[in-house]
Formats: C-alpha cells, sequence, structure tokens
C-alpha cells in the first residue's frame, strides 16, 4: 500500500512531470520525437520500484526478477526509440536512467526525513 510521501509516488509524479516538459521542449525545439521518447523513457523508468516491490512478493529469486526486470524496460525504451528513430535509443535510456536517479532521490529525502 503506498502513502502520501511515498518515494514509489513521488517518483512516478516526477517523471510524469518531467516527461510532459521533455514533450513540450520537444515541440518548441522542433524535436518532438527526441521529445516523447525521452518521456517514455522517464514513464518506463519510474514504473520500475512498484515493480521491484511486487518481485519481492515473488516466489521466484529476487536477482533473476530484478535482472528480467531491468531486461524488460530497456527493451520498452529501446523499442519506443526504434518506433520513431533507432538514433532516438540513447535518449530513451537517458530518461530510464534519469527516473532511477528521481527514485534514489526521492528515497533518499523520505529517509531523511522520517528519521
Amino acid at each position: 500500500m503506498t502513502r502520501v510521501g511515498d518515494p514509489l509516488r513521488t517518483t512516478v509524479a516526477v517523471c510524469a512531470a518531467g516527461a510532459i516538459v521533455a514533450l513540450a521542449t520537444g515541440l518548441a525545439l522542433g524535436r518532438w520525437q527526441a521529445g516523447l521518447v525521452f518521456g517514455l523513457g522517464l514513464l518506463a523508468g519510474s514504473s520500475n520500484g512498484f515493480l521491484a516491490r511486487g518481485a519481492l512478493r515473488s516466489e521466484f529469486n529476487f536477482r533473476f526478477t530484478s535482472g528480467v526486470r531491468l531486461l524488460a524496460l530497456t527493451a520498452l525504451a529501446v523499442g519506443a526509440a526504434a518506433l520513431f528513430d533507432i538514433r532516438l535509443i540513447l535518449v530513451a535510456l537517458a530518461g530510464l536512467a534519469l527516473a532511477q536517479l528521481v527514485m534514489a532521490v526521492a528515497a533518499g529525502v523520505w529517509l531523511v526525513r522520517s528519521a
């Protein structure tokens, strides 16, 4: 169960806002595909925490589910980039990576506040 201030909800909110900003920036610069792909990477990456939480309840080995989860998220980001322009793969992966950084910062802030 999530609650207000939960790092996972914060991550999704920040990444959703970032995806909107990325798309708007891409549109303003005439590179809407890049903005969209970056935003999709952010959104895909923001789901990682919820997927990891679900994996903890799974009967499978957490290391195994982590590898599969990260591979699937990477494939999702690469696939989204390939739909628009194969050269945008690094942009999608940058969005994915930034979402992980947002999640780490949100968790750190939550830990400090709850201490």
